[in-house]
């Protein structure tokens, strides 16, 4: 079992309102939260099914309101480096499925809203796990998500950068592994 919590920044820039505000300049430091399952089947490849949530505040002062949130499911491949070690460095490759809602108002009362049902995605990242114990792990990781909306939908493509600290648990450890 992974848990996990951090920070992320939208770095994509777009408009998103007849005033040309753009996503970088009226979104704060966002909030993810992770939880999902991992799978070794060795002890340097690993699949994970990740459940996600993710919100931005707005900071500009030109809006009334404004929020942005996902609720996403992905599947990602992590590979470890030095796998014997207590201290594994590792890469981190998938995709992820994401319901994403923003919506902001503009101080003369003009409302911009975007809903998609669904956008595919890609999960990049690079990490350290650190072993505390045979069941606790402790992980740190760093990456880039990018959101692939179609042509047709509202939502521009969406790019952020993230900071993740989380923890393993294992539930069920293989006596070969």
């Amino acid at each position: 079992m992974q848990l996990s919590g951090g920070a992320s920044f939208i770095v994509s820039s777009y408009p998103v309102t007849p005033e040309h505000f753009l996503t970088e300049e009226i979104y704060d430091v966002g909030m993810l939260l992770n939880g999902g399952l991992q799978y070794n089947f060795n002890r340097k490849f690993s699949l994970i099914g990740l459940a996600m949530y993710g919100a931005y505040p707005t900071t500009s002062e030109s809006l009334q309101d404004g929020k942005y949130f996902y609720l996403g499911l992905g599947v990602s491949a992590k590979y470890r480096f030095f796998p014997l070690s207590r201290v594994k460095p590792y890469l981190l490759g998938g995709f992820s499925v994401c319901f994403v809602e923003q919506s902001i108002s503009v101080n003369m009362g003009e409302e911009v809203k975007y809903k998609q049902p669904t956008l595919p995605g890609l999960v990049s990242g690079v990490g350290l796990e650190i072993d505390l114990t045979d069941n606790f792990t402790l992980f740190m990781q760093s990456g880039f998500n990018k959101l692939l909306p179609k042509e047709n939908d509202d939502l521009p493509p969406t790019e952020s950068v993230y900071v993740l600290l989380g923890l393993n648990i294992n539930v069920i450890k293989s006596k070969s592994l």
